[in-house]
């Protein structure tokens, strides 16, 4: 896919913390636009591939279309 990232969720949480808004909106919709398309691959094709810390390209299958139980979802992140 080609896709990176442009910083990290450390970098998320410097932006907001020194006001910097603008670049916080940006790093979050670029994160969701990623994830958004690491998804709908993993949901067309099956599988996604990703290099690991060996720098080695790694295949693993994936199924985004099963049924999720609604009942095992978490929606807060409080405990």
């Amino acid at each position: 896919m080609g896709i990176q990232k442009i910083g990290n969720g450390l970098e998320a949480i410097n932006f907001f913390e020194q006001g910097k808004l603008d670049e916080l909106k940006k790093y979050c919709l670029k994160d969701v636009e990623i994830t958004y398309k690491i998804y709908e691959h993993g949901r067309k094709f099956g599988f996604l591939k990703y290099i690991n810390k060996w720098n080695n390209l790694k295949k693993i299958k994936v199924d985004f279309n099963q049924e999720i139980n609604k009942a095992e979802i978490q929606m807060t992140l409080g405990g």
